[in-house]
C-alpha cells in the first residue's frame, strides 16, 4: 500500500518545511509551530515523505492513511501532540475525522489556541 501511495506522489515536488508552512497557510491561517509539528510527524506515522503532501489531500482517500499508519493513529497524534504543546486532545477524540491533511491542520490549530 505504502508503495502505492509513495508511486502517486512520485512527480510532485518536495517541499522544505518553510514552502509547505506556505502551501497551507495560502486558505486559512495555521500556527508554524502546528505545520512544524505535522511535518516532523507524519513521516513517522506513515512512511511517506511530508514535503510531498498537500493540504488538499484525502487522508483516507488519496493517502490511505490508516492503511498507512494504523487503526490507532488518531490516539497517538494526540498523545504527541499532548507531550509537545502540552494541549489535552481526549475530549476532541470522538469527533476526530478530518478529511484533508488541511483538516487536520485546522483541528490541531483550533485546540492549540483553545489552551
Amino acid at each position: 500500500m505504502r508503495r502505492q501511495v509513495k508511486q502517486s506522489l512520485r512527480h510532485r515536488p518536495t517541499l522544505g518545511l518553510s514552502e509547505w508552512f506556505e502551501s497551507f497557510c495560502r486558505s486559512r491561517p495555521i500556527a508554524y509551530p502546528v505545520v512544524n509539528f505535522l511535518y516532523t510527524r507524519l513521516e513517522t506515522y506513515s512512511g511517506i515523505e511530508p514535503g510531498k503532501l498537500l493540504p488538499s489531500d484525502r487522508l483516507e482517500e488519496d493517502l490511505r492513511w490508516t492503511d498507512l499508519c494504523g487503526f490507532d493513529w488518531q490516539i497517538i497524534l494526540c498523545d504527541d501532540f499532548m507531550q509537545q504543546f502540552n494541549v489535552d486532545m481526549t475530549r476532541c477524540i470522538e469527533d476526530f475525522s478530518p478529511k484533508t491533511l488541511e483538516d487536520l491542520g485546522l483541528l490541531l490549530h483550533q485546540q492549540l489556541k483553545q489552551r
